[in-house]
């Protein structure tokens, strides 16, 4: 019993100490910490740089698709290039249908309402799986194998979701978060086409609606590094 008090007593006289050096750790991580403004800044300046890779990176796996699939079936020998030529597109839509009905359902549409919705509705917030790597992928196999698409609406949500996922994993606000999907979007168009200016006046115009300041800043910084990249 004696030694019992005695561990208590001790324990009584540490309390004190533990919880100052507790409050002493605890101020000096909220010092280090950078506050939502510079991490959204910083994420802004990755996200420019990240998209634009990933933008190029599309492009150039469509391209090297499309000399697999639609390019070797209009070479084909003889009067076979017609029949490959009609093949190719079935089949390549016929999988992507079957992939977008039963397995990356996000990935559906162009695109641009998917990250239009993320935007207005779902405070910024896209799946990676679906939206960015689906996308990614049954993009490629639907333009690669000769289907009339366009590769500007999966470019925004490919970027739009890498933006979203780095600014989930960043812990942001719900508004700061929702202002991240544009960045990407911009980024992206940007890098694509090498337009800067062109894709910050597409993303407000298509994705915000309006001229948000708080938007714009991030925008303009965004497409400039992803354009340089």
């Amino acid at each position: 019993m004696a030694g019992i008090r005695r561990l208590r007593a001790r324990l009584r006289l540490w309390r004190p100490r533990w919880r100052r050096a507790n409050l002493a750790a605890l101020r000096l991580f909220l010092r280090v910490l950078p506050s939502e403004r510079q991490r959204v800044f910083a994420l802004t300046i990755v996200i420019g740089v990240l998209c634009g890779l990933a933008a190029v990176a599309f492009h150039l796996a469509i391209r090297a698709t499309e000399q697999q699939l639609i390019g070797r079936a209009m070479s084909a020998s003889g009067h076979s290039w017609i029949w490959w030529s009609i093949l190719t597109p079935t089949l390549g839509g016929l999988l992507s249908g079957i992939l977008l009905q039963y397995v990356v359902l996000d990935a559906r549409g162009s695109g641009i309402p998917q990250v239009k919705v993320a935007y207005a509705v779902r405070g910024g917030k896209l799946s990676f799986a679906h939206s960015t790597v689906g996308k990614f992928l049954i993009g490629t196999l639907q333009i690669g194998s000769g289907a009339s698409l366009g590769r500007e609406g999966p470019t925004v949500q490919i970027c739009a979701g890498i933006a979203s996922l780095l600014g989930r994993a960043a812990a942001l606000s719900r508004n700061n978060l929702r202002r991240l999907l544009p960045v990407g979007a911009a980024a992206g168009i940007a890098a694509a086409f090498n337009a800067p200016i062109a894709a910050v006046t597409f993303t407000i115009e298509e994705v915000v609606g309006d001229l948000d300041q708080t938007v714009l800043s991030g925008v303009v910084v965004a497409a400039a590094l992803a354009a340089a990249a």
